[in-house]
């Protein structure tokens, strides 16, 4: 009987959120088109010992109806006390009858208002240990072994485990986040600092924005943390015994910013800052307005792997300054940041290497679509996600398919200087806003009316629905043919003929991180299984997983013996030291499937050696992965 309740509670919660597709974004409890949170005022207390944040904030809102409740979401929340703007408490109800795992609660709190109401709520509350919003690490996790270390991680829908708040892209609003930490740790937010306020045995750090940004872009670190400043207006930082490794690394930071300037308009936010975590995070790089939190692999010593900077500071414009107003909407957020790096790419390196990088990542993109299932909704650029949490969607269809999409355009418009107008004058109209499809595309099309003579003939040859909602690979094969691709292909063609010499392996170890990636793809992909001596060539000649390597030509090199090599034993402890010592998931998630179809034994054993070092979003996608296969 309980099975039943809840199946029908939960038929019931998708009849509601169908019933208001066309007013709600789908993905939150909270009745934010009826009231609006306008600002967030923050204080997260860090309990070290406990693994949890005792938090109080304080909410502003206007009401845009009339109403006598205020919904909000939570999940893994202890809900203490909820008090007006006179210190009244107010009644609230975290209403079970609604809770999906995937979701959370809603917090109902009940208080009338009329339209155009203003006023402020202060909810006093604590997180628990389900929290997956925050990664707790003991200071044998940490590179320094001294002190423990925590941040945060809300992307998609993971703030509603850090505070109760309207949890959607939707509502953007300025922020103010206070951070009180032991005395011998450093605080981080999102924001710009204001100040630091010690208190006998801690401290408190004070961080504001005043630029609207969306719930999912709250972030929070705290830990033994050191800084370098790498320009006036980027600071790395990073744990005290890597910062200066780090600031090396991501020393042309400031180089990015002024490409991007060039290309898409001024960069508003004042400070662009990056902490670079400790390996357990599972992204390559998070986009947390002026605190850009990046992996540790990227440490490559040669800065081979920078162009994950420059994918988040194009954020800064592209999801963080104009944001996705809904989850399916996403690749409006990835698309147009992945066309924004390429550019920066294209200025700091060369056009060839923009076009192999979109290469590698069209190679990408074909691989997840296969993954995901051609006629499948999450391999479109707008997926069905009703009840769905959104992270079930991640791959690289929003970000490759999208930036296709948006490269076809150029192509058609076959005017990089209008297309770049286009660019700009998108982002001053939506600027500090939201935006849907039709937003886009209606902008677009007017756009291209106005600006060039034969745009009826373009706007009529492109395919906006195949583009956007059909499922499987893109209508339209861009061509990224350059003079790199050409170079890689000959050595493939070589490596299978048993041709390559010392001089490829010099040049081999020359080439740029692309390349190396490019073909170690190719092979990847073919139906050829390696001899011997093919593996022994890419293992011991390349030296792709011996001494100092690169973390992406590694990875690639182990899904390529995965897929069409023989397991030795050595292989098999070499890789499973390489899944112990990194927690991004574009590494850890595919290599976990591959081996798990070579020898899921080793697999589930490893996820079981590693548990403990893995962030909770991690482990819940590779146990997904597993027992599917």
């Amino acid at each position: 009987k309980k099975m039943k309740a809840h199946k029908i509670s939960f038929f019931l919660i998708l009849i509601i959120l169908i019933s208001k597709t066309n007013q709600k974004e789908l993905n939150t409890f909270s009745n934010y088109d009826i009231i609006s949170q306008t600002n967030i005022n923050v204080h997260f207390i860090v309990d070290f010992d406990n693994k949890k944040v005792e938090g109080e904030v304080t909410i502003s809102f206007k009401a845009l109806e009339d109403g006598e409740v205020i919904i909000l979401d939570t999940k893994s929340l202890i809900i203490k006390t909820i008090k007006d703007n006179t210190g009244n408490e107010l009644d609230f109800k975290l209403d079970n009858y609604y809770r999906l795992e995937s979701h959370g609660v809603p917090l109902k709190i009940y208080k009338e208002y009329s339209k155009d109401d203003t006023f402020d709520i202060t909810i006093e509350y604590s997180t628990t240990k389900d929290c997956m919003a925050i990664d707790w690490l003991e200071p044998e996790q940490t590179s320094g072994g001294k002190y423990p270390f925590m941040y945060s991680q809300c992307q998609s829908i993971l703030c509603r485990e850090m505070l109760p708040i309207q949890d959607t892209p939707a509502v953007k609003m300025p922020v103010q986040i206070s951070i009180t930490v032991p005395e011998e740790l450093i605080g981080l937010a999102a924001g710009l600092f204001v100040e630091e306020i010690n208190n006998g045995n801690n401290k408190t750090f004070i961080y504001a924005l005043d630029i609207p940004i969306p719930s999912y872009l709250i972030a929070i670190a705290a830990g033994d943390i050191g800084s370098q400043n790498v320009s006036e207006r980027c600071t790395i930082y990073a744990e005290k015994t890597v910062v200066e490794k780090a600031a090396w690394e991501f020393s042309d930071t400031e180089k990015f910013l002024k490409i991007a300037e060039n290309y898409i308009g001024e960069y508003v936010w004042e400070q662009y800052n990056i902490l670079v975590l400790p390996p357990s995070f599972p992204f390559g790089g998070m986009e947390n307005p002026t605190l850009t939190f990046l992996t540790p692999s990227l440490i490559a010593g040669d800065k081979s792997l920078v162009s994950v900077v420059a994918h988040e500071i194009s954020h800064s414009w592209t999801g963080n300054l104009v944001t996705n107003e809904n989850w399916p909407d996403f690749w409006l957020n990835e698309g147009f940041t992945m066309f924004i790096e390429r550019k920066i790419l294209s200025s700091y390196k060369d056009k060839d290497m923009a076009k192999l990088d979109a290469m590698v990542g069209l190679s990408n993109l074909k691989a997840d679509i296969i993954a995901f299932g051609e006629s499948k909704s999450f391999s479109s650029l707008e997926p069905n996600l009703l009840g769905r949490n959104p992270d079930d969607a991640f791959n690289k269809v929003p970000y490759e398919k999208g930036f296709n999409l948006l490269y076809y355009l150029e192509n058609k418009v076959n005017n990089d200087d209008i297309f770049q107008k286009f660019m700009r004058s998108y982002i001053d109209k939506f600027k500090k806003g939201v935006v849907k499809y039709m937003d886009f595309r209606t902008f677009f099309e007017t756009f291209i009316k106005n600006n060039v003579k034969d745009w009826e003939k373009i706007l009529n040859d492109i395919d906006w629905d195949t583009w956007v909602f059909a499922p499987g690979f893109p209508p339209v094969e861009n061509d990224f043919s350059n003079k790199y691709a050409d170079e890689v292909d000959q050595a493939v063609k070589d490596f299978y003929e048993n041709k390559l010499s010392d001089d490829f392996v010099k040049k081999f170890k020359d080439w740029f991180t692309l390349l190396k990636q490019n073909f170690l793809n190719k092979i990847k992909e073919s139906d050829i299984e390696l001899s011997e001596t093919q593996l022994e060539f890419l293992n011991e000649k390349l030296e792709l997983i011996q001494g100092k390597y690169n973390v992406e030509v590694s990875c690639s090199y182990y899904l390529t013996v995965l897929y069409h090599g023989t397991l030795s034993t050595k292989f098999e402890e070499s890789l499973v030291d390489f899944l112990g010592k990194h927690g991004r998931i574009n590494y850890i998630r595919p290599l976990f499937s591959a081996l798990a179809r070579r020898n899921k034994e080793l697999a589930i054993k490893t996820l079981d050696k590693y548990r403990n070092f893995y962030h909770s979003i991690i482990i819940k996608y590779i146990e997904i992965d597993l027992k599917s296969l």
